[in-house]
């Protein structure tokens, strides 16, 4: 008998961290920059919108997590709801996002080790120091998804957990720190150059903020009681990310000051850790340093994790990519061939692309490809949802409207992601372009092929 994921060995809390540390939340102290260019000083109501819509935006998942669970995530999603064809393509598009995503985190980690070091000692980095920190970071970062699911996800609770905290802790302080200056009003458009236009714009960037929440499905396999254990953590992992990143705007904003220079905080690369050391001193800008390249440590391994499974639960059917690669170590429970896979591919692509187009600008042009291949996978996987409900179960607000809502707020995203179109960024969406033809090519393949896998696609998974 072959060997396959361990079954029901992740409980609740470890899967809510899988959730959050994707997001990698201390990574804010620089992400943030992303909203505040549009909203200003309204930047905390630009985080209030962005959580509102991805509330939203979870709904699909949510309905979906009730009816399947399996370690290929949206493509049994996708393939329970509408056929192998949709099925094998979402698959593909997520692998894309997933390699993509893990390829521009090694390139940001190395830019904000670089910005770190400037800032607190004034040395810089030999020229091409950067390839050799990106790959013992990413042979550190896949130390524990090869130990095993439990490890990896212990690492999380305890390092997640720790961001949070200490810079909520930072947060507050800030907040005490500016006493009478704190003000409500930046919950208003009152302080966005264009109004609430620049804060809708904000609040779109401020989304991306929450990228990898959905990261959890992936472990539907390994979860106890996954049905009612998944469900619960997508909510409550982006209930806690939504609360941190409000909090946090609003203490960096209020701290800065809100009617003062806000494109002098947008302009630095690592806003959180210069203004934590202007305001609290020398220690909590290391602290928050710390948690700030921590963070992308965490993040990457939680993505790793995601990644690795939804390789194996699409390899497993054996349609387009080969089943070896669905190998299970019987001891760790964990397919080391796929994740051997994925961290050659997530590598390659990392320096290949840092080389050609440098350090920021293959940063943006990986992050902006990720973006694009989650939002259209979301797309797909809210678009969808409804067809997995038998008739009589089928809610119009919840597997339609909000659904659809949702997508209307991605395809938004993608469109202010990708116009105007302009060189080197245009690479960014000629890629997914180029990889969603190939993907139907493949789809194609498989249909023609090896028809009996094709035709089971994605069914090995729970359904009531």
């Amino acid at each position: 008998m072959e060997a396959s994921l361990k079954h029901g060995v992740v409980g609740f809390w470890r899967i809510v961290f899988q959730g959050i540390s994707a997001t990698a939340p201390a990574a804010i102290v620089s992400s943030i920059t992303a909203a505040s260019g549009y909203a200003d000083g309204s930047l905390p109501l630009s985080y209030l919108i962005a959580y509102i819509a991805v509330l939203f935006t979870l709904v699909a998942i949510y309905e979906f997590s009730k009816k399947v669970s399996h370690a290929g995530g949206y493509y049994g999603y996708v393939s329970r709801a509408a056929g192998p064809f949709t099925g094998i393509f979402t698959g593909l598009l997520l692998l894309g996002y997933q390699i993509a995503d893990l390829a521009f985190l090694p390139l940001y980690f190395v830019i904000l080790v670089e910005y770190s070091l400037s800032f607190f000692t004034g040395m810089s980095l030999p020229t091409y120091a950067w390839i050799l920190i990106a790959i013992v970071s990413i042979v550190a970062w896949s130390i524990p998804p090869f130990l095993g699911i439990k490890p990896s996800l212990n690492y999380s609770i305890i390092f997640g957990a720790g961001e949070v905290a200490a810079l909520s802790i930072l947060s507050i302080a800030i907040i005490i720190h500016t006493g009478s200056s704190n003000t409500l009003s930046v919950f208003t458009p009152a302080y966005s150059p264009t109004g609430i236009n620049g804060v809708l714009l904000g609040g779109i960037f401020a989304m991306t903020s929450f990228l990898g929440y959905g990261s959890v499905v992936s472990l539907g396999e390994e979860a106890q009681k996954p049905k009612e254990t998944i469900k619960k953590a997508l909510l409550t992992n982006v209930l806690i990310s939504g609360t941190f990143f409000i909090l946090f705007s609003y203490a960096y904003t209020v701290g800065w000051g809100p009617s003062s220079n806000m494109s002098s905080f947008t302009n630095l690369l690592i806003p959180g850790t210069v203004e934590t050391k202007r305001l609290l001193g020398l220690i909590p800008a290391l602290v928050i340093t710390f948690f700030g390249l921590e963070s992308f440590f965490n993040s990457s391994l939680s993505f790793t994790n995601s990644a690795v499974r939804y390789m194996y639960g699409f390899a497993r059917d054996d349609h387009v990519i080969p089943k070896k690669i669905a190998a299970v170590h019987p001891e760790s429970g964990v397919p080391r061939l796929a994740l051997l896979t994925v961290v050659i591919l997530y590598t390659l692509l990392s320096i290949i692309v840092g080389l050609a187009a440098g350090l920021f600008e293959g940063f943006v042009l990986l992050a902006t490809a990720a973006t694009i291949f989650s939002l259209v996978v979301h797309i797909i996987t809210n678009s969808t949802v409804w067809r997995v409900y038998k008739p009589q179960e089928r809610k119009i607000l919840i597997h339609f409207v909000l659904p659809a809502v949702a997508s209307a707020l991605f395809l938004f995203i993608i469109y202010s992601s990708v116009y105007p179109f302009s060189i080197p960024l245009s690479y960014a969406p000629l890629s997914v372009l180029a990889w969603a033809i190939i993907s139907v090519a493949l789809v194609i393949y498989a249909r023609a092929r090896k028809k009996e896998q094709y035709t089971k696609a994605g069914l090995y998974s729970s359904v009531e």
